[in-house]
């Protein structure tokens, strides 16, 4: 094994940023939910992903939640604004995410534009086969 396959891949993951313009406030499970501050949370993990050497990101989905009402594009729109600090994000969409937002809103998150680099296979519903290392593949179903 040459130095070159022997480095490390760095993915970089985040789920459930279920961003609103809404106060906090208590979840189903008793936890409270502060809204408005996973955008700082959004632009800290890109911060973080681009100093640490992720090759890639993936948002694990419920990318604003469904309390956003009406309100969800535009937060859609801040939390992508926060995340852009980091260009290679692949967004599996959550059920918070089909809920809330318009098709249109939904077709912005079609990440894939960027995989050619990393000679992917793209699939249909954005499921994708991709080669980030020698011997490591990531694959995303999107059932």
């Amino acid at each position: 094994m040459d130095a070159a396959s022997a480095m490390p891949v760095r993915i970089g993951l985040i789920a459930d940023v279920q961003h609103a313009n809404i106060d906090n406030a208590p979840s189903a499970y008793g936890a409270t939910r502060y809204y408005r501050d996973a955008l700082t949370k959004v632009r800290l993990a890109a911060e973080d992903w681009a100093a640490q050497g992720c090759v890639l990101a993936v948002n694990l989905g419920d990318i604003v939640d469904r309390r956003s009402g009406s309100d969800a594009p535009e937060a859609l729109a801040r939390v992508l604004a926060n995340i852009r600090s980091f260009p290679h994000v692949i967004h599996i969409l959550g059920n918070h995410d089909l809920s809330s937002l318009p098709t249109a809103s939904l077709d912005s998150l079609d990440a894939t534009s960027f995989l050619p680099r990393f000679d992917a296979v793209i699939g249909p519903a954005s499921s994708c086969d991709i080669p980030v290392s020698s011997g490591w593949r990531l694959m995303i179903l999107n059932t």
